[in-house]
């Protein structure tokens, strides 16, 4: 029997006078006891207290335990408040993290919409070099863009050809 109060020690067997104990709860549930930290148990009943060569036994007083409980209900809802800002927290980072991922392909479909309008514009302008600031009627328009077409046209066809 594993209390039997025989054990060995140093090569010797030897034998110890167990006795039994009344259980000290100091006004606490079981699942109190389980559940808090040592380091909060010595706020109510320090290890002082608990000395064996103490004569009378500590007690713990009602108000003294309704200001523990009190107390440890405030630690568990600040603990819980910050878990629940971190989890927060963590929600609008991802939340934010999803928004910039879909927003990519935008942002470059942009970017192209953006360089093809410089080009366009690069176009204007050398059109208007080519065909001046004087007002045409709109078939002159027409035949000056398509001489700059053809000029267009032409000069890629060589610019092509020298790369080859």
């Amino acid at each position: 029997d594993a209390l039997d109060g025989e054990d060995v020690a140093g090569g010797v067997a030897a034998r110890f006078a167990y006795r039994s104990v009344a259980p000290a709860d100091y006004g606490l549930t079981v699942d109190e006891i389980l559940e808090t930290p040592d380091s909060e148990l010595q706020q109510l009943v320090s290890i002082k207290r608990l000395a064996p060569y103490r004569d009378r036994e500590f007690v713990v007083s009602a108000d003294r335990r309704k200001k523990w409980r009190k107390e440890r209900a405030a630690k568990a809802a600040a603990r819980k408040a910050a878990h629940e800002a971190e989890r927060k927290k963590r929600k609008r980072a991802k939340r934010k993290e999803a928004a910039a991922a879909a927003a990519a392909p935008l942002r470059d479909r942009l970017g192209a919409a953006d360089a093809a309008l410089d080009a366009l514009k690069g176009q204007r302008d050398a059109l208007r070099d080519y065909v001046g600031e004087t007002v045409l009627p709109v078939p002159d328009i027409l035949e000056a863009i398509a001489a700059f077409a053809n000029k267009l046209v032409a000069a890629r066809a060589k610019m092509l050809a020298g790369q080859k």
